[in-house]
């Protein structure tokens, strides 16, 4: 079972490189904000996992037993809030190459033009 986790997750970030560097799809901030959707209707569904296990998928039932970083992000359920403020400056910094490509891209092109 292990092997079929790792190929799977694998061939997941395969796709998405493929899909960028190949066929050429960019992400845009449009698609930021999607994506933070798309987290917080799984924060519900974790939270009704949860609920239903006993489990603590996400973290979001309580903080990991062991010492981790979320213990920086302030007690529950506060730092879960502070997890998405978290989330979303991963996903502007991942964005942001392309963003700041697309200016360079569309600057030369005027430049050209002119």
């Amino acid at each position: 079972m292990p092997f079929l986790c790792t190929f799977q997750a694998h061939t997941a970030l395969y796709a998405c490189l493929f899909m960028t560097w190949v066929e050429g799809y960019r992400p845009t901030l449009r698609s930021v904000w999607k994506t933070m959707g798309f987290l917080n209707v799984l924060l519900l569904v974790a939270l009704l996992v949860n609920h239903f296990t006993g489990g603590n998928y996400l973290f979001v039932s309580h903080k990991p037993e062991n010492p981790s970083l979320i213990d920086y992000l302030g007690e529950y359920p506060w730092y879960i809030l502070s997890l998405e403020v978290v989330a979303l400056a991963v996903f502007l910094l991942l964005y942001w190459p392309f963003a700041w490509g697309k200016k360079a891209i569309s600057s030369s092109s005027q430049e050209m033009s002119s």
